[in-house]
């Protein structure tokens, strides 16, 4: 998935993510299952963008349509800050990177949920991080510059 997504073919991307998903839900019920903890801090590379839409479509359903509940927004951003720590403790830049590229392009939707609010200053910290971490990255080094672009 990670190169699908810096060679820009995002729906395959995502059905590379979809089915790492699947394969780790068969793979929890072959054992048993896991404790959720487990399944809650499994990290998925820069397949991790897909991980932050769901997680973000989730809480926008929770409430009634168009309600926008800040509560669940609130929730769903914290999410992803716990996952960025994670990204952070496992030196995955491709993580911060995926959560960078889900600011840059979604950001923080205003309560009536109709349309992204993208966050450039958000999404330079995630690539700036990530940028240590992988100095060398060209997708990385071409985010951080449409976010000084977007600025």
């Amino acid at each position: 998935g990670n190169v699908l997504l810096e060679r820009g073919r995002f729906m395959a991307a995502r059905r590379c993510f979809e089915t790492a998903v699947q394969c780790q839900h068969e793979e929890d019920a072959a054992v048993g299952g896991v404790p959720a903890l487990v399944r809650e801090t499994r990290l998925f590379g820069m397949c991790e963008v897909f991980a932050a839409v769901d997680g973000l479509t989730a809480a926008t359903q929770e409430g009634a349509p168009g309600t926008g509940d800040p509560g669940a927004m609130r929730s769903a951003h914290v999410a992803l800050y716990i996952r960025s720590t994670l990204a952070v403790e496992a030196n995955s830049w491709e993580v911060l990177a995926a959560l960078g590229e889900f600011y840059r392009l979604i950001g923080c939707p205003t309560p009536a949920l109709d349309k992204p609010g993208p966050d450039a200053g958000t999404a330079a910290s995630y690539f700036e991080q990530a940028k240590t971490m992988a100095p060398g990255s060209s997708f990385v080094l071409l985010r951080l510059a449409k976010c000084a672009e977007d600025r």
